[in-house]
C-alpha cells in the first residue's frame, strides 16, 4: 500500500447520481473532509470537498457528476507507490488546475485521499504558479519498474460532460475529448 502517512481516511463515497444536497448533508453529518464520487462504471472518479458540494448545490444540478456542477479535475493514484513516486507522476500537474488532491485506489477500492496540501508540503513549494512542479515531470521518470498500476487524471469536459481519463493535462495543447458521440471537439476542462 501507499507509503503516505498523511493519507486521509476522512471521506465519504457517493455514486454518480447522488444529489449534491444529499451528499452535502452526509458530509456534514459525518464530519468528512472529502467526498469520493464513483462514476457510472463504479470506478472512483472525482474528489470533492464541502466547498465543491455547496457549489454544485447552488448550480441546481440534480446529480453530482452533472457537467454544470463545475467539478475540478481529479488525480487517481494506485495504492502501491510512495508519495515520492506520486509526485513524479505527470497527473500531479492537475494540482495547477485546481485538483483537490488524489484518490488512492487499490483494486478499485478507495484506500484513502491525499489532499493537495500534502502534495504542496512534500514539494516544499508555496506556489504551483512559480514552477514548483516543473522539476519533477518527464514521462520516462514517471514509469515504475515491474507490474505496477498507473495513476491517471479525470477531467470532465465542460462542453459535453464526458469524463476524460488522461495521463496528464496540458492546457496549452488540449486533447480531443474522448466522448465517443459526435461531434468531435477539443476537451474543455
Amino acid at each position: 500500500m501507499a507509503n503516505v502517512p498523511e493519507m486521509s481516511s476522512s471521506f465519504r463515497e457517493f455514486i454518480a447520481n447522488t444529489n449534491p444536497a444529499a451528499a452535502l448533508s452526509q458530509m456534514e453529518a459525518h464530519g468528512a473532509d472529502y467526498g469520493v464520487v464513483f462514476d457510472h462504471n463504479d470506478s472512483p472518479s472525482m474528489l470533492l470537498t464541502l466547498e465543491d458540494f455547496i457549489l454544485a448545490e447552488k448550480t441546481g444540478v440534480e446529480t453530482i457528476l452533472h457537467p454544470r456542477a463545475k467539478l475540478r479535475p481529479t488525480i487517481v493514484m494506485p495504492g502501491n507507490i510512495t508519495i515520492a513516486k506520486m509526485l513524479e507522476h505527470p497527473a500531479v500537474t492537475l494540482l495547477e488546475h485546481g485538483a483537490r488532491g488524489a484518490i488512492v485506489v487499490h483494486r478499485n477500492e478507495v484506500k484513502g485521499v491525499v489532499g493537495a496540501d500534502i502534495f504542496m508540503k512534500e514539494l516544499g513549494s508555496g506556489s504551483l504558479s512559480d514552477g514548483g512542479l516543473t522539476r519533477v515531470f518527464s514521462i520516462q521518470d514517471s514509469m515504475l519498474g515491474g507490474n505496477q498500476e498507473l495513476g491517471f487524471a479525470n477531467v470532465m469536459c465542460k462542453a459535453c460532460g464526458y469524463l476524460n481519463q488522461l495521463r496528464f493535462l496540458d492546457v496549452d495543447h488540449l486533447p480531443i475529448c474522448q466522448n465517443p458521440k459526435p461531434p468531435e471537439h477539443t476537451l474543455k476542462p
